[in-house]
């Protein structure tokens, strides 16, 4: 989720604990047309099939 000065409450209240970084040049906000100057996104950390299995 991309968001200008305007809407970063508004982003974090909605991801609830998101990660944050700049935002890249040339991108707009998710809540309106404004320049994003925010990247609000989850992380996940990854897992193969066999730590499933292990847990079975």
């Amino acid at each position: 989720m991309l968001v200008c000065n305007d809407h970063v409450l508004k982003g974090i209240k909605l991801l609830d604990v998101p990660h944050i970084h700049k935002a890249p040049t040339g991108v707009t906000c998710s809540f309106c047309t404004k320049n994003a100057v925010l990247k609000l996104y989850y992380a996940h950390t990854p897992f193969s099939l066999g730590d499933l299995k292990k847990e079975a």
